[in-house]
Order: C-alpha cells, then structure tokens, then sequence
C-alpha cells in the first residue's frame, strides 16, 4: 500500500497545472493545454488505480481478498484489451449485465455494434448526466468499433497501437475534464505544440514541471517492466533485508515529503469519489 500512498501523493503536482489551465482554458492554447491533457489522463489513472490497490491492500489485512481492478491499461494492444484492463470491475458488470442481455455480440454485426455504443452511453451516463459524458461514452465506444477493426486489419505493432490508445483515449477525456461541451471545444481547439515559453505560467515552476514529468516516465518504466514481469511486490519482498528495508524506508520518506499537512490542505480527494 504504501507504493500506492506514493502514486497518490505525487499527483497534487500534476493535478494543480491541470485545475490553472482548466480554470481559463482560452488562455492556454498550445503546449501547456496538450501537457494539461497528458497530465490528466495519469491522474485519473494513478488516482483511482491507486485508490483501488489502497483498497485491495487494505481488505488483505483484515483477511480478504478483493479482485484486481486495472491491470496497466495504457500498455492495452486494443481497445478491446484496454477495457479489459481499465476499471475491470465496472467493465466486467457492463459486459455481464448490459452487453451480454442485449445480445451480446451473438446476432450479426449490426447489433453488435449497437450493444456496444449503447453500453458506452450508459457508461457515460454513469458518469454524470451531461452531454459531455454521453459523448464521451460514445466516442470511446467508436474506438472500439473502428480502431480496433482497424488495429486487425494493418496488424499495428504493439507499442504502436499502445501509443494510438494512449492519445485517443487522452483526447477523450478533454469531455471527461471539462466543465461543458463548449469548454471542452474550446479546449479541442488549443491543442498544439506552440507557446512552449508559456509552459511555466500555470502554477509549475522549472523543477516542479520536471519532477512531474520524469515521474511519469518512471511509473511507465516500472509498468512496463511489470507487464514483461520483470518486476512485481513479490520480487522485493524476495530481496533480502538490507535491500527491502532501505527501499521501505525510501518510499515513507518520500510520502512523507510530498504529503499536505494542515488546515486547507486536504482538498486533493480522489477523483472518483464523486461517482
């Protein structure tokens, strides 16, 4: 759990860049709206990844075991893989009570299709009741649809396709962030690689925004490796003791440097609280 303290702790960094860029968007055109959108798609991943191995974690101690909930989804080689990765939980109740009641994918390619976006609606109006998360819904239900048809036929390398998945689904998510659908075009339309000397006006000084980002690298190193299983907790907790200890005590220093103490410093709640 404690590595997942860490994942958690180390979000408010990235989390402010994205609440400045969001709270004036029309100021933010260029790069510093395309690193808010790549900022965004890791905090909702680490936050609530995080929060469910808290979960699991926490469950064990106490002497049960509760299922895994993702399972490096922005590693996915399709859309099709990447929901079976991301929020395993929600997918899995979709597929067995939605998808598989309305048919399925067992009567013709038609009504495939159309099970499939009518469950990406209701996954979006789970969400919230808005347009946005409708359209949200709907969009990444036509990834599925075309992407994946697509990723068949052209028979795409795997980090390819990882990295096609990773920025359509980083796109969608600018109406996953927003506050409407006019924000969330306005938001479309400042996406960019201009206005880098603009990168530090919204709330990161120099060092801050490399910390963030050369985090991010490293959590997609440690993903990466752990998809090769090339390391896992049961390879440290292998280590012998001068080796374990000192990577313990790392980790609790750490949390405890990146950690908000005092009045007004806990408003950096789980995303997925609201839902």
């Amino acid at each position: 759990m404690l590595w997942d303290y860490l994942r958690k702790l180390l979000l408010p960094i990235g989390s402010q860049y994205i609440d400045n860029v969001h709270n004036d968007v029309s100021m933010a055109e260029g790069m510093p709206m395309l690193v808010s959108a790549i900022f965004f798609a890791f905090q909702l991943y680490l936050d609530f990844s995080a929060y469910s191995d808290i979960a699991i974690g926490a469950a064990r101690t106490l002497g049960f075991e509760l299922s895994l909930n993702f399972k490096r989804p922005y590693l996915s080689s399709s859309f099709s893989d990447f929901w079976r990765r991301w929020h395993i939980s929600l997918s899995s109740w979709f597929r067995d009570y939605l998808f598989i009641p309305l048919g399925g994918s067992r009567n013709g390619k038609f009504l495939t299709i159309k099970n499939i976006l009518i469950v990406f609606v209701v996954s979006g109006l789970w969400h919230g009741a808005s347009w946005n998360f409708i359209i949200w819904g709907a969009l990444n239900g036509l990834f599925l649809i075309v992407m994946d048809k697509i990723f068949t036929k052209i028979n795409l390398n795997r980090i390819v396709s990882s990295f096609v998945i990773f920025w359509c689904w980083t796109l969608s998510l600018l109406l996953f962030r927003s506050s409407d659908f006019s924000t969330t075009m306005e938001a479309f339309s400042n996406l960019g690689f201009s206005n880098t000397s603009k990168l530090y006006e919204f709330g990161l000084n120099s060092f801050e925004f490399k910390l963030a980002f050369f985090s991010l690298i490293g959590i997609m190193i440690l993903e990466l490796l752990a998809e090769q299983k090339k390391i896992s907790i049961d390879w440290i907790l292998a280590k012998p003791t001068f080796i374990r200890y000192p990577f313990y005590l790392a980790i609790v220093m750490i949390t405890i440097f990146f950690g908000s103490y005092g009045v007004g410093m806990n408003d950096n709640n789980f995303i997925y609280f609201q839902f």
